[in-house]
């Protein structure tokens, strides 16, 4: 999105993925865009020359990644004149003591500090960090003051325009995730164990339908007549799916930042049960997401929801709403243009 709205404003974009795969249809895309994708097994292995070679036309470069951005940090750094920025998504020191707070594993310590240090060791060496929501800024800032640190929109949309009733014509409960993402397995389990029965006993007939990739073992003996797993699917599939399911679940236990999932299915008007994780960061989160952090509550949610159609149809559109106000370009550019001249 952010790529997309950098070549419209007419810059020279240029886009480097950390495994130098051609990823498709995701690098013609870019490609269409007018962006150049540096692929292959030549950028793989002299990425470093470019770098040295261009950076002087290079005026912003924006990393991504707690480790993937400390591999090109230096480099950058030496070669060009370039002004950094680090978009950090969630503080995995942060996740991850969470998760530690949940499950008790102290294994898990050592990591919490591990991340730590990564994370302040790559806000050290740019320009300035860019993070989702206030909550992450707050605690940067809270430990190192000094340092240029903003919240800026995860995402930004087109407006969205008010659509059809279709409460309907729809059915089903809908979770996405990517696996390889430990909280997202973790809320699934919690889910089918410990929620998904209570509603079911109220809603017999009711179905999970569970997407996403790099699926474990786990998650894949889920299924049954009412849990529907799917594995990975494409984008067509996903805007099916979203357009199917009456309610979509995010129940998070662990975390930090704001949640992509959460965003994304506002932004296709379908209503969301989630938890205070996964509601973090939103604005006003009350008015448009359904918050529950126990097992009975986070059911009874659920239950009311997909059957009462005036409050479905009621924080369907507060999240409309949100995303128009919050979630758009102008926003963006607010943030945007205290670090990166438009006008050039």
């Amino acid at each position: 999105m952010y790529l997309k709205w950098f070549v419209e404003c007419g810059m020279n974009v240029k886009f480097i993925g950390d495994n130098f795969y051609q990823h498709e249809p995701y690098t013609r895309e870019l490609q269409n865009l007018g962006i150049e994708v540096l692929y292959g097994s030549w950028y793989a292995n002299h990425w470093q020359d470019w770098i040295k070679e261009n950076g002087k036309y290079l005026d912003y470069i924006y990393l991504h990644r707690p480790h993937i951005a400390p591999k090109y940090l230096d480099t950058v750094r030496k070669y060009s004149q370039a002004k950094l920025i680090y978009f950090g998504h969630d503080l995995h020191y942060l996740r991850t003591q969470r998760q530690y707070d949940i499950e008790k594993d102290a294994a898990l310590l050592p990591a919490i500090e591990d991340w730590r240090k990564k994370e302040f060791a790559i806000f050290n060496k740019v320009d300035v960090v860019y993070y989702p929501s206030d909550i992450e800024i707050a605690e940067i800032k809270r430990q190192a003051p000094e340092l240029t640190a903003r919240a800026i929109p995860l995402y930004i949309f087109d407006p969205l325009e008010k659509f059809e009733n279709t409460f309907e014509t729809r059915s089903d409960l809908f979770f996405i995730g990517g696996f390889r993402h430990e909280p997202n397995i973790d809320a699934l389990m919690w889910f089918t164990k410990e929620i998904f029965p209570l509603i079911v006993a109220k809603l017999p007939s009711l179905r999970l339908i569970v997407a996403g990739s790099n699926m474990p073992e786990n998650v894949k003996t889920l299924q049954s007549s009412q849990v529907i797993i799917k594995g990975e699917i494409s984008t067509q599939e996903l805007e099916q799916c979203y357009r199917d399911c009456r309610v979509v679940i995010v129940p998070l236990r662990y975390g930090a930042g704001i949640k992509g999932k959460v965003l994304e299915a506002l932004q296709y008007q379908v209503p969301v049960v989630t938890t205070d994780i996964g509601a973090e960061g939103l604005p006003g989160r009350k008015d448009y997401l359904n918050i529950a952090n126990e097992a009975s509550e986070f059911a009874e949610k659920v239950v009311t929801l997909y059957t009462n159609e005036s409050r479905w149809l009621k924080v369907a559109e507060k999240g409309r709403q949100m995303i128009n106000h919050h979630f758009s370009r102008a926003n963006a550019r607010c943030v945007l243009q205290q670090d990166i001249n438009f006008n050039k």
